[in-house]
């Protein structure tokens, strides 16, 4: 059997009130193993063994401070002492904002006021006014006002657990039955611990009654368990229902863009068809021999050059427009790397030779490669056909324009 366990880290913040809520979260565990900088809890919620790291610490300074023995939190639960502790003097937006970006925080947070001592209505809603301003100030998810009780407790970690189990369940379902039985598996051994520990200090009739009470509790929570199930593959369902699944979303868009990019592709083809018919018979007016494949190409490219214009190029100083047949014959009857070397010497740049190791300015050696800048330079064909830019450099400091071979 896969023994598989959902892990959360929780991050409980502010003395004394931490230690009561650890307390009542102990007694709800199966097995509790403390550790050097943490103390890790196994629970048992809705059949899935959950394992609970909670680091405490007194201020949110001091979780900082232990960020390398924590590196990330699911659940930040903030605690206020309302008895004797104003909300409005704990815990500073800025501090809370240098906390979320140490540990990159996208978890639940709570804010959990406790007050032992609530008995005024009226004060009771002054309280619960502050901390819900004080959530809002610091974008937390939700505020309570507790009693120093284990059912108010118990409520808090049922809300956030519930959370997580939903996630399960929604993210990987597989796993979340293999858990399931694993969870069933833990619940069969405690009991089996606890029905020992039981009989050996009972007597035989009471140890008759013992199993005859477990049988009923077993069979009450089988069935509690039944329709907790329903109810939250029912909610599961609606939530499936309301939301479309990304894989969905992303099919349609896919879908969309497919279509727009087959009505794009007929409209260049019908517009490269026109353009090499008007090309073809410019060509025929003017002697010129090329095969029909060759006219197509220049057709469709300067199709696309309509279609979807680049950005303007730097025009090179005294170049005039050729006519096609000069432009052809030109290409044609000149070697590829004289052409380049006399395209490249047009303008007036720098030309040096490359050096091995760190580039720097040819005139006031500059070595800081943040002030040497670099950007295509449209005067240097490297390639002719597909056309191939060089680079060319400029330095910040001096203003010096040159290009390296």
């Amino acid at each position: 059997m896969r023994k598989i366990t959902y892990s959360i880290k929780i991050g409980l913040v502010g003395p004394p009130i931490k230690e009561i809520i650890i307390k009542y979260l102990k007694e709800s565990a199966i097995k509790e193993t403390p550790q050097e900088d943490f103390l890790e809890l196994l629970m048992i919620h809705d059949v899935i063994p959950i394992k609970l790291k909670i680091f405490s610490a007194d201020n949110l300074n001091q979780l900082i401070y232990s960020y390398d023995k924590i590196e990330n939190l699911d659940v930040l639960i903030l605690n206020v002492n309302l008895t004797n502790q104003n909300v409005a003097d704990h815990y500073y937006k800025g501090t809370f904002q240098e906390f979320k970006e140490y540990f990159f925080f996208k978890g639940v947070s709570l804010l959990v006021g406790i007050d032992s001592n609530d008995t005024f209505p009226q004060e009771h809603g002054e309280e619960m006014k502050a901390l819900v301003e004080k959530a809002k100030e610091l974008d937390l998810i939700y505020a309570f006002k507790i009693k120093d009780d284990r059912e108010d407790i118990n409520e808090i970690k049922d809300i956030i657990l519930d959370d997580f189990v939903f996630k399960f369940q929604y993210s990987s379902p597989e796993l979340l039955e293999a858990a399931k039985d694993y969870g069933v598996e833990l619940l069969r051994k405690k009991e089996h611990e606890l029905r020992k520990e039981k009989e050996g200090k009972l007597s035989s009739k009471e140890t008759e009654e013992l199993k005859m009470e477990e049988l009923r509790v077993i069979g009450y929570e089988k069935s509690r368990q039944d329709v907790a199930k329903q109810a939250h593959q029912s909610r599961f369902q609606k939530v499936i229902e309301n939301k479309k699944p990304p894989q969905e979303e992303l099919i349609s868009f896919v879908e969309q863009r497919r279509v727009e990019l087959i009505e794009q592709k007929k409209i260049i083809k019908q517009v490269a068809e026109e353009k090499q018919d008007t090309l073809e018979n410019e060509l025929i007016s003017k002697k010129i021999d090329l095969s029909a494949k060759d006219v197509s190409k220049i057709a469709i490219d300067e199709t696309l050059r309509e279609e979807e214009p680049l950005i303007e190029k730097d025009k090179i100083q005294g170049h005039e427009e050729k006519p096609i047949e000069e432009k052809l014959d030109d290409t044609s009857n000149k070697e590829p790397k004289k052409l380049v070397e006399e395209e490249a010497n047009e303008e007036n740049i720098l030309t040096i030779k490359k050096i091995e190791g760190r580039r720097r300015c040819p005139k006031c050696h500059c070595e800081d490669k943040r002030m040497i800048h670099e950007s295509i330079d449209n005067t240097f064909i490297i390639c002719d056909y597909p056309r191939v830019y060089g680079k060319k450099y400029r330095c910040g400091e001096c203003g010096t324009i040159w290009r390296e071979r």
